[in-house]
């Protein structure tokens, strides 16, 4: 793993991240180090650019032709049968 320095950081952003860290239970480096982790996450518009690719591949969902059971009609059907 490799390691980095940020020199001449301003003295309230570091207060900052020791705020949050002591808040989180957790050191500063820790709670820099998911900082960074999530600064290079994909955004949201990406994942669901994403989920769009894969469900084209897949092709349009075709539904049954009028309207779906009532959950209670499923229930008396059932209990009907027996």
């Amino acid at each position: 793993m490799g390691q980095v320095i940020i020199r001449k950081l301003e003295d309230e952003v570091i207060e900052a991240y020791r705020q949050r860290a002591k808040a989180k239970k957790r050191s500063l480096e820790e709670e820099l180090r998911e900082q960074l982790r999530r600064g290079v996450r994909p955004d949201r518009e990406k994942i669901f650019a994403e989920i769009d690719r894969i469900r084209r591949m897949h092709g349009p969902k075709k539904k049954p032709p009028g309207k779906p059971p009532l959950g209670v009609d499923l229930i008396r059907e059932d209990r009907d049968s027996r």
